[in-house]
């Protein structure tokens, strides 16, 4: 009887309170928790990446991936325009399928793209490829893409590869691939990295095809030093189902053009497009 009332005392004791607190758990918001690593090393995983709009007075926002690097996006879209950039999805290649991109010097690799999260503002997709070129080694690289539906855009970051830096081809880090709605000469500018130096990117809609589903972007990022003219030069064709089929950018040094020819538009992108490193797509290959 006297354990039976000890007991009983016990549990009126926990019901009260009167034991003392529980183990400590800090609130979702709690910079304990919002500080822990994510798996793929950025603080605060995708989900504070999704989260982590900040406002600046310039009417901009900066969308930062939990670290020091953040990348410039425009202000929420209208209701139509958010409408138009919820067709993103037809933009992506079949997921889960397997790729094959051939290139210049006997480039290429293979991927497939998958979601990794999907959420009313936004959405997260990763890409996990290996190199399949004459180097004979298959080395891994991840990439992943995130989708800003409030803000229609669409922004690439590089999480690793085993060649070494955190770069796939393109020397742009944390680069705002698309921004919706889609038209001919509709641009967008953000701040980005380019081999360690801050620059501005400019990116420009150069051509937009609705029944073959392609579009084409340039990007253009100046104070490039290394690069002809201090500008570096990025393309991407996208097509709907497939994603990105091509790839090109300017490789650093002399292009091989006379002073005298540089004037001429023509020979100065005949001579770019000759420095230029690229691969596409083989759509009929696994």
């Amino acid at each position: 009887m006297k354990k039976l009332m000890c007991l009983l005392f016990s549990l009126l004791l926990i019901v009260c309170g009167c034991m003392g607190p529980g183990p400590s758990h800090p609130p979702a918001s709690s910079p304990a928790l919002a500080a822990s690593p994510a798996p793929n090393g950025d603080t605060g995983g995708d989900t504070a990446i999704l989260k982590a709009l900040l406002p600046d007075k310039l009417g901009y926002v900066w969308q930062c991936f939990g670290t020091a690097e953040c990348v410039q996006t425009q202000q929420v879209m209208n209701g139509n325009a958010l409408q138009a950039a919820m067709k993103y999805k037809m933009w992506l290649p079949k997921l889960g399928k397997k790729y094959t991109f051939f290139g210049l010097a006997e480039y290429g690799h293979k991927g497939r793209l998958t979601q990794k999260q999907n959420a009313e503002k936004g959405a997260v997709y990763e890409y996990r490829g290996y190199y399949a070129d004459g180097k004979g080694t298959a080395e891994i690289f991840v990439i992943r893409y995130y989708v800003d539906k409030e803000r229609g855009t669409v922004t690439e970051k590089v999480i690793s590869n085993q060649r070494g830096k955190a770069e796939v081809n393109s020397r742009l880090h944390n680069l705002v691939l698309l921004k919706f709605p889609l038209k001919v000469n509709a641009h967008w500018s953000q701040k980005a990295k380019l081999n360690g130096q801050s620059v501005t990117v400019r990116a420009t809609i150069t051509a937009l095809d609705d029944k073959k589903g392609l579009v084409k972007v340039k990007y253009t990022a100046t104070s490039a030093k290394g690069y002809y003219n201090n500008t570096y030069i990025e393309e991407r064709t996208f097509e709907k189902g497939y994603g990105m089929t091509a790839f090109a950018n300017l490789m650093p040094g002399r292009i091989g053009i006379s002073k005298a020819d540089s004037k001429d538009p023509k020979k100065l992108r005949d001579a770019i497009v000759q420095h230029m490193f690229g691969y596409t797509m083989n759509k009929t290959l696994p």
